[in-house]
């Protein structure tokens, strides 16, 4: 398991996996996960974010940048690319105004600290 929370579980194979592999995965997965804990259990949902852009993502990859705790972040320019695993799609953009929406959700993923424009 490269990674698991109360939504997903990420499984990655290697080139030499058989058929045989993905068949015993998919048997153990299914003997061992009850499904009325997923229902009971689960958090709310993923909040989705609205972004508003201040500047082209390119223009904001190549200005000047300093890291600051996220939280200390909104309402300035991010200058990177923030993506919290799960799911590696990022939150916010080069050149999206950080929200306290956006600061709060990347800090309960666990980001310390994003790159901002200066």
């Amino acid at each position: 398991c490269e990674y698991a929370d109360e939504y997903r579980c990420v499984l990655l194979f290697g080139s030499g996996s058989t058929d045989v592999d993905f068949e015993t995965i998919k048997t153990v997965l299914r003997a061992n996960t009850p499904r009325s804990v997923f229902v009971r259990n689960l958090p709310s949902p993923p909040v989705h974010i609205r972004t508003q852009t201040a500047c082209s993502p390119a223009k904001a990859h190549f200005s000047g940048k300093v890291r600051l705790p996220v939280m200390m972040t909104v309402g300035k320019v991010c200058a990177g690319a923030v993506a919290p695993c799960p799911p590696g799609i990022p939150l916010i953009m080069p050149g999206e105004v950080v929200t306290i929406d956006a600061a709060r959700a990347l800090r309960d993923k666990g980001i310390a600290d994003i790159p901002i424009v200066v």
